[in-house]
């Protein structure tokens, strides 16, 4: 008789185990860093992915005029369209308040019902720590500073230059906002698009028109707010 599935992979286990368990200390030893690095590398693509989910979400289904997501995330969002640099007002108490509270409670809920795991930790931290980067790849290199244009440049996280693909035409690509490498993945496959098809179809949600300022040049992300007139809501119906 056959082996069957399950017996060929206790076999390829079970050979797998022995062909580790024969390696040098130093070499089980590089494989297990190189094993950490990969999942904080893929806690970084989560990260990234789950911040360009958001600002897609508010960008495209948020209404300046509902009762609490309008004032908090909407209308800050379609003034710093307009206006780029303006949230460079806020201190940063005031812009990582929302995502660090957010990042918390998915990690204690995670921790309360017994499945915490430090890659869930480590995702919900870069996930809030992408609108810090947001701030960065709207500040010029002296105001960045050596370090921050190194890591930039070095294409650990997101740069000016890349984050300007989101402020180019009606800001429909470029979400993602932590690292260079999920917009052009998602991007090119269509994602955003296919998701407001779906959506559409299923439950006749459409996307908010936004209000780009006629003076805003599309690429100009670093733009200082105080040189442009004040940002104009108008209230949207679905």
């Amino acid at each position: 008789m056959y082996p069957s599935p399950v017996e060929l992979a206790q076999g390829f286990s079970s050979l797998a185990n022995e062909h580790v368990s024969s390696l040098s200390p130093h070499l089980a030893a590089a494989g297990a860093v190189g094993l950490i690095a990969l999942q904080a590398f893929a806690c970084l693509l989560v990260a990234d992915f789950l911040s360009g989910l958001t600002h897609w979400a508010i960008d495209t289904y948020g209404r300046p005029d509902a009762p609490i997501t309008g004032p908090l995330l909407t209308q800050p969002n379609i003034e710093h369209h307009t206006h780029p640099r303006a949230l460079l007002r806020y201190s940063w108490a005031d812009a990582m308040l929302m995502p660090i509270s957010a990042a918390a409670i998915i990690i204690n809920a995670s921790w309360a019902l017994g499945f915490w795991h430090w890659t869930i930790a480590l995702t919900c931290v870069l996930a809030a720590f992408a609108n810090q980067v947001h701030r960065w790849a709207h500040r010029s290199r002296t105001e960045n500073g050596r370090v921050i244009v190194f890591l930039q440049q070095a294409r650990i996280i997101q740069s000016p230059a890349q984050h300007a693909q989101h402020h180019r035409g009606t800001h429909d690509r470029g979400y993602c906002a932590l690292s260079p490498w999920v917009n052009p993945i998602v991007d090119t496959l269509g994602l955003w698009r296919a998701l407001e098809w779906l959506l559409q179809h299923l439950f006749n949600l459409r996307r908010r028109p936004d209000t780009p300022d006629s003076d805003h040049a599309p690429h100009d992300a670093h733009a200082h707010a105080d040189r442009r007139k004040p940002p104009q809501f108008r209230t949207i119906s679905s």
